[in-house]
C-alpha cells in the first residue's frame, strides 16, 4: 500500500511536466517564418513605408485625371484712399473708396501629359461700391495653360513615385529574407527574386504572403510554400536569424535524443557488467571502464539537455512567443540539384544586386534633380489662352443675357541674364 501511495505522489509531481510536454507546439520552418514576420517591428515599419510609397504612386497617377475645384471669396472688403482732380475748384479732392466683392469660381479641369492643363471655368462675381448699385459679372470660358522649355513635372513626379516604390519593395523583401535567413536576397536566384518583386501586392504583405515558387543558387535550392520558399536554405546562416535559431534548436533536440538513447545503452551495459562482475565473470578493470563510459554518457546527456533548453528559449524569444510555451520543430528540407551557368548567374547577380539596383535608382534621381536645377539657367516660358463669354449687369436675373465674347492669348518668356554663377554652382 505504501508503494502505491509513493507511485501516485510521483505521478502528481510529474503531471504538470507531462501536461506541458503534451501541449508542446510543433512548428515547421514556414510556420515559424510566418510568426517571425507577423511579430517583427522592423517588418511592420517597412510595411507601413511600402504602403505609404504605394499610396504615393497612386496619388501621382491621379495627377493625370480630371478634377473639379470650387473657389470662393466671401467677402473681400477694401477701403482705399483716392485723390481725384476737381475741375470746378481746380484742386484735388480726397475720397475714401469702400468696396465689397463676392467671388465664386467653378473649375472642371483635365491635366495634359505635356505638363499643361485645360479647364472649363464658370466665374460669378458681385462687386459693390459704397453708395452705388452692385454689379453682377458672369464669365464662362475655356482656358489652356502650357509651361514651355521646362522638364515635364507631371510625368517626373509619377516616375519618382515608381522609383520610391521600387526602393521600398527592395528594402522590404531584403529585410524579410535577412530576418529569416540572415542573408540578402542577392544570394537567391535572380529568377525567384524577379518573381517575388513582381508578385508582391499590398494585400499579400498583410497576410504574410508573396511569391510561391522555390528558388536556388549555389549548388541547391529549397522548395516550399509561402514567401520564404524562394531562398536557398543551404549554406551558412547569420547569427540571430530565424534559420540559425530554428536549426540550432533542431540540432540540439536531435542530439538530445541521440544522447538519451546512448545513455540508456550504457546504463543497460553497466547493469549487465555489474551482474557479471558480481558473478566473477568480469574483471574489475573492465567493470570500471564500463562505469566511466556510463558517467561520460550521463555528462553528455546533461550537456545536450542544457543546450537544447537554451536553444529552445532563444527560439521562443526570437519568435516573441509566451516564455512558458513549449515548442517542437520538424525538418522539411528538400534539396534539388540545379544547373548553374556561371556567366548567366554573374550577370543576373549584378542586375539583381540590392546595392547596385539602389545605386541605379539614385543615379536616375540625381539626373532628374540636375535637369530640374539646370532650368534655372535657361529660358523658360508660359503660354495661356482663353476663350469664353462674359456679361456685367446690375440686375441679378439678367445674369445670362447679352453675353460678349472674351478671348485672350498670353505668352511669357523669362531668360536669366546674370546671377553671378549661382545656378551653375547649384548644378
Amino acid at each position: 500500500m505504501r508503494k502505491i501511495w509513493c507511485f501516485l505522489f510521483i505521478i502528481l509531481l510529474l503531471f504538470p511536466s507531462l501536461l506541458a510536454a503534451q501541449a508542446a507546439r510543433t512548428l515547421t520552418f514556414e510556420e515559424a517564418a510566418e510568426i517571425t514576420i507577423k511579430n517583427s517591428f522592423s517588418i511592420q515599419d517597412l510595411e507601413l513605408d511600402l504602403r505609404e510609397k504605394h499610396l504615393g504612386h497612386i496619388a501621382s497617377l491621379a495627377g493625370l485625371r480630371s478634377y473639379v475645384d470650387l473657389e470662393m471669396t466671401t467677402p473681400e472688403l477694401k477701403q482705399e484712399r483716392e485723390e481725384k482732380f476737381n475741375e470746378d475748384t481746380q484742386l484735388f479732392d480726397v475720397y475714401m473708396d469702400k468696396t465689397t466683392a463676392y467671388d465664386t469660381r467653378l473649375i472642371i479641369g483635365q491635366p495634359l501629359r505635356t505638363n499643361g492643363n485645360i479647364s472649363g471655368n464658370i466665374k460669378l462675381n458681385r462687386f459693390a461700391q459704397a453708395g452705388d448699385i452692385p454689379d453682377y459679372t458672369t464669365k464662362i470660358y475655356m482656358e489652356l495653360e502650357q509651361p514651355l522649355f521646362r522638364p515635364n513635372k507631371l510625368l517626373k513626379d509619377i516616375y519618382r513615385a515608381e522609383l520610391n516604390l521600387e526602393k521600398s519593395k527592395i528594402s522590404y523583401i531584403n529585410q524579410r529574407i535577412s530576418l529569416i535567413y540572415g542573408a540578402t536576397y542577392t544570394q537567391a536566384s535572380a529568377e525567384a527574386l524577379a518573381e517575388a518583386l513582381e508578385s508582391i501586392s499590398y494585400d499579400d504583405y498583410d497576410r504574410g504572403g508573396g511569391g510561391d515558387r522555390g528558388g536556388g543558387g549555389g549548388g541547391g535550392g529549397g522548395r516550399g510554400g509561402g514567401f520564404t520558399s524562394f531562398f536557398v536554405r543551404g549554406g551558412s546562416f547569420r547569427a540571430g536569424s530565424l534559420s540559425q535559431h530554428y536549426y540550432q534548436f533542431y540540432e540540439n533536440s536531435k542530439l538530445l535524443e541521440f544522447n538519451t538513447r546512448f545513455y540508456d545503452i550504457w546504463e543497460d551495459l553497466l547493469n549487465q557488467a555489474k551482474i557479471r562482475f558480481d558473478a566473477g565473470e568480469l574483471s574489475e578493470r573492465e567493470y570500471l571502464q564500463t562505469n566511466v563510459q556510463f558517467s561520460n554518457s550521463s555528462t553528455r546527456l546533461l550537456t545536450s539537455s542544457t543546450k537544447r533548453d537554451a536553444s529552445e528559449r532563444a527560439l521562443i524569444q526570437f519568435l516573441t512567443l509566451d516564455p512558458n510555451e513549449k515548442i517542437k520543430v520538424i525538418d522539411e528540407l528538400e534539396y534539388i540539384p540545379i544547373e548553374i551557368d556561371e556567366q548567366k548567374a554573374l550577370d543576373e547577380g549584378i542586375n539583381n544586386n540590392r546595392g547596385i539596383r539602389n545605386f541605379r535608382i539614385s543615379i536616375i534621381e540625381d539626373s532628374m534633380r540636375i535637369e530640374d536645377t539646370e532650368v534655372g539657367g535657361k529660358m523658360t516660358g508660359d503660354f495661356k489662352g482663353t476663350f469664353g463669354l462674359n456679361n456685367t449687369n446690375p440686375v441679378l436675373r439678367m445674369y445670362y443675357h447679352d453675353f460678349a465674347q472674351d478671348r485672350g492669348l498670353n505668352l511669357e518668356l523669362k531668360t536669366p541674364v546674370w546671377d553671378w554663377g549661382r545656378n551653375d554652382m547649384r548644378v
